[in-house]
């Protein structure tokens, strides 16, 4: 389905800029409210041609379903994957509603509309690897290959928590001794992307997004972007959410602790969903290649905040620790040996504890830098933005 213009006929689409639906021909702007049936008449619906078919994709053991479907502002055939509900016409470049699967599954409650402008998610992601010491030039010269605002599908849930628990803690004794907390917390808009091809990980580092932007969902917000309907079922993600709500209330508790340094014994929770939800949150992909390899980077197309890590100029890095080692090293001896006169103490065995302490961070950081990279690496999170009809 595409968008026309009631004063020219000509194709209008959404501007994140304006926040309203802007003619690409005569420059007439309107509200989305102000849309009527006749600004998207059936003339201008994509018709499907023949039924959905599994191509198998070249690399990749698994099947991904496509729909093959007709542009009818320019009659060009378009391939669309099975979750994909508004696109781009690979031949005329008219953004494009695929309204069957608005009307015929479940219509999303809510939108956040982008409110990030494609140069702008570009100069985000530039000036961020700019700013890195260790990032290769290579990298922070990267030339774009793909990128796309997609319409991500997310559950949103409503949830009731209550818990009884017992807290314990060491006295100044040195003896366990417990403290009692009951609470309740009503936790709002809890959100799991409900896209199997998304990875829950990336989703949630994609977070927060304000709910306080939540509109009624219009298809209209739709145009000029990629969008997706949910494969998720919202019971496949239920359990989830209580997961995340326990974790979210848990760390509330522990802070209304009177005592420091507790851990939780005992816990009994009772918990009630009161609503579930369904919404499309914006998300800008950005891929380009480094190494031979893609890498896929995103922007909360909401917030600005940005998702990914890239590979770090190892020469740096060593000279970095080794650098750290020594400047340590150095001090500990200094100080230590002044101390040794004092306590006794042998300060060889103080600096290896300091350093021990050290490594063991490193390698916290180092594991969660490795994390971030398979993340921006993922083969599924780059084929998610990319098998799609370009503009």
């Amino acid at each position: 389905m595409i968008f026309k213009c009631k004063n020219c006929g000509g194709v209008i689409e959404y501007s994140v800029e304006k926040d309203r639906m802007v003619c690409g021909y005569c420059r007439s702007e309107f509200r989305v409210d102000e849309l009527t049936q006749s600004s998207y008449s059936g003339e201008t619906e994509l018709e499907e041609s023949i039924e959905e078919e599994e191509i198998q994709q070249p690399v990749e053991t698994d099947f991904i379903k496509m729909q093959i479907v007709r542009c009818t502002a320019c009659g060009a055939e378009l391939a669309v994957n099975g979750v994909e509900t508004s696109t781009f016409c690979a031949y005329c470049g008219q953004a494009t509603v695929i309204k069957d699967r608005i009307d015929n599954v479940l219509k999303p409650n809510y939108i956040i509309p982008f409110k990030v402008t494609k140069n702008e998610a570009e100069r985000i992601i530039r000036d961020e690897l700019n700013k890195g010491y260790y990032i290769p030039e290579a990298i922070k010269n990267f030339e774009v290959e793909k990128i796309r605002g997609i319409y991500v599908p997310f559950w949103m849930f409503d949830i009731r928590y209550k818990d009884f628990q017992y807290w314990s803690y060491e006295n100044k004794y040195k003896k366990e001794r417990v403290e009692y907390v009951e609470a309740e917390a009503f936790f709002e808009k809890i959100t799991l992307d409900a896209s199997s091809q998304l990875d829950d990980d990336t989703s949630v580092r994609l977070e927060p997004y304000d709910m306080r932007e939540l509109r009624g969902f219009d298809m209209a917000y739709l145009s000029g972007y990629y969008s997706d309907r949910f494969d998720v079922k919202v019971n496949d993600v239920h359990d989830k959410a209580i997961s995340r709500v326990k974790e979210y209330f848990n760390k509330l508790a522990e802070k209304r602790l009177k005592h420091e340094g507790g851990w939780l014994a005992k816990s009994s929770p009772i918990h009630k969903v009161t609503k579930t939800e369904y919404a499309l949150l914006p998300v800008w992909f950005l891929t380009f290649n480094f190494d031979n390899k893609p890498y896929t980077i995103l922007v909360n197309g909401q917030t600005g905040k940005m998702v990914g890590a890239v590979p770090a100029v190892r020469s740096k890095v060593y000279l970095t620790i080794l650098l750290a080692f020594l400047v340590l090293f150095g001090f500990g001896m200094i100080s230590f040996s002044l101390l040794y006169k004092v306590i006794n103490a042998f300060p060889f065995a103080i600096n290896a504890i300091i350093i021990l302490i050290m490594i063991l961070i490193g390698r916290q950081k180092y594991d969660e830098f490795k994390k971030s990279i398979s993340l921006t690496t993922e083969v599924k999170t780059n084929r998610y933005m990319k098998e799609r009809q370009d503009r």
